[in-house]
């Protein structure tokens, strides 16, 4: 942490408080109004009916935190836009009458970003190497989004980082007979490994092919 004047700190966290007492007015406000609404610290989720009803709202919400409480909205982050097309700490909703819980595409996209740049890192590693790498990133990952109600991008995802990682031996079996025996040994006939060592084509194509 980079050292900062005397007392420099302490006035950082009381203005952040501050504006969070500050935020607790604005709860009362959304309350009075009768409005549904998410908030955790400056994130704030607010639900109404209809696309001018929440034209309106965003309007008058901007003017009184403005006018009210002093606080200035980031215009680039606020808008008017269906649940599903938004997201709140990392969540979004699917578009069902019945809406279900899931994970925003920009949080997978994040996660699979950190996947790669760690595995760029860990080439030459061993593969026990490169899980024991990856596993504190998932486990905290999807404990954080352990309420998703829409499974099949944790599948998905769960594939995803297999390929990778058969990707990976691929990458270090260097030779088209080192990896005939290698995939010999994950079950391929003999005919099939042979083939599949010498077709040409990448890891990424063949981490995922039929057998």
């Amino acid at each position: 942490m980079p050292a900062f004047p005397k007392g420099v700190r302490a006035f950082f966290l009381c203005a952040r408080q501050g504006a969070l007492t500050l935020l607790t007015d604005w709860d009362r406000e959304l309350e009075k109004r009768g409005l549904a609404f998410c908030r955790y610290a400056d994130d704030c989720n607010i639900y109404v009916r209809s696309k001018t009803a929440g034209q309106k709202l965003l309007a008058g919400m901007t003017a009184f935190l403005a006018e009210r409480l002093k606080l200035q909205v980031n215009e680039g982050k606020s808008t008017c836009g269906r649940p599903w097309a938004r997201k709140f700490l990392g969540y979004s909703v699917t578009a069902h009458r019945q809406a279900k819980l899931r994970i925003a595409p920009e949080s997978l996209q994040r996660l699979t970003g950190r996947i790669k740049e760690l595995m760029r890192k860990g080439r030459g590693r061993s593969l026990t190497h490169t899980i024991a790498v990856l596993n504190p990133v998932l486990r905290g990952w999807i404990g954080y989004f352990q309420h998703t109600q829409s499974k099949t991008p944790l599948e998905e995802l769960d594939g995803w980082v297999r390929r990778r990682l058969r990707c990976l031996l691929w990458r270090q079996a260097k030779s088209r007979a080192t990896r005939t025996v290698m995939l010999r040994r994950q079950g391929l006939r003999e005919d099939h490994a042979w083939r599949s060592a010498r077709n040409g084509q990448g890891p990424w194509w063949n981490r995922g092919a039929p057998p």
